[in-house]
């Protein structure tokens, strides 16, 4: 006989500005959260934002094992919600509800207030809790009275991801061709290199990511590089300098473009999907070569689950809002002619 389903809920919300390293950062703080309060867990991503509007993008995506999940759908009807600023439009998203609020100039802060409960409280007695980011998740292992530095914070979503999440299985069969042999030693490779990028996180010069891979070339005789990057110039680059290169096919934007929230993307779902390929297939590698500050490294590397000595991690050169796309454009492709 199955167990009846909890009858309180933990929502997590996909923020309609964030990429799917973000939202998915976002719900493995929620199962860290539902798992210590005793709650069931729910993922809402009907936003548009990575497949059609009112097709939750997470379930084609993903998959919840080991803790009680309802689709967002079965919760909409429920009165018993906090923050108050939910009541009524659990069937909206994120974005909906920020415009309905009039649109304030947009603080992350104060979002997190008005639009999350505080994970640091286990005592709620509200039948559906919403949230939408993954900022809280050093409060709340502090609550739990748990390690909470920067390493160890991103240890306890390796090990969410790896004891409550699976990859949609025709994903996960897909990317079987590209995944290494037993006796080939994988480096996985991300680079990012966008307009929004260089803008909000700064540059990374390629010859800092080619360094440490010619010095692992060198140590490994079998070896294969595994690129995944947003940049068809980033990818000629790599094209002309290793071999083999194992990439995903994809669809890409303008060089500089972002994938994220682009219109001129064909299919937002497969995009999502090529998104999780790659994140399978540098997971799959014997050694990551990652940026520091970007949430689609990180979920590479929690989802590898590999030991820091076998990791690289690149720091940006960090960039003011005032400096120029078109003066770090002619950097990066300096970078690229090397």
């Amino acid at each position: 006989m199955k167990p009846s389903p909890p009858s309180k809920w933990v929502m997590v919300k996909g923020s309609g500005g964030g990429g799917l390293g973000d939202r998915l950062r976002a719900v493995l703080v929620g199962i860290a959260y539902a798992r210590a309060s005793g709650r069931g867990i729910s993922v809402d991503w009907r936003d548009g934002v990575y497949a059609d509007v009112g097709d939750n993008a997470f379930e084609r995506l993903f998959q919840i094992a080991g803790l009680a999940y309802s689709s967002p759908q079965h919760l909409e009807s429920c009165t018993d919600v906090f923050p108050r600023a939910w009541q009524g439009r659990l069937n909206k998203s994120m974005h909906e509800v920020y415009v309905e609020d009039g649109r304030p100039p947009w603080n992350r802060l104060d979002a997190i207030a008005r639009y999350s409960f505080s994970l640091e409280h286990f005592e709620y007695s509200d039948d559906v809790l919403v949230m939408w980011e993954f900022d809280q998740l050093a409060r709340l292992q502090q609550a739990l009275g748990q390690p909470c530095d920067e390493r160890m914070l991103e240890t306890v979503l390796g090990a969410i991801w790896k004891g409550y999440l699976r990859s949609d299985p025709v994903v996960q069969q897909a990317v079987q061709p590209f995944l290494p042999q037993d006796d080939v030693f994988r480096i996985g490779v991300h680079v990012r290199a966008t307009r929004e990028s260089i803008q909000q996180k700064g540059v990374v010069a390629l010859g800092d990511y080619f360094s440490p891979i010619d010095a692992l070339i060198r140590q490994n005789e079998n070896w294969e590089l595994c690129l995944a990057t947003d940049n068809q110039d980033v990818l000629k680059a790599f094209e002309d300098r290793y071999e083999p290169l194992v990439t995903w096919p994809k669809w890409f934007a303008n060089v500089g473009d972002s994938l994220h929230l682009n219109p001129d993307c064909p299919n937002r779902l497969q995009a999502a999907q090529d998104a999780l390929a790659e994140w399978l297939l540098l997971a799959a590698s014997h050694y990551l070569i990652t940026l520091n500050n970007s949430s689609f490294s990180q979920v590479a590397r929690l989802m590898s689950g590999l030991p820091e000595q076998r990791q690289t991690r690149l720091a940006s050169t960090p960039r003011g809002q005032s400096y120029r796309f078109r003066d770090s454009w002619k950097r990066l492709a300096r970078w690229l002619r090397r």
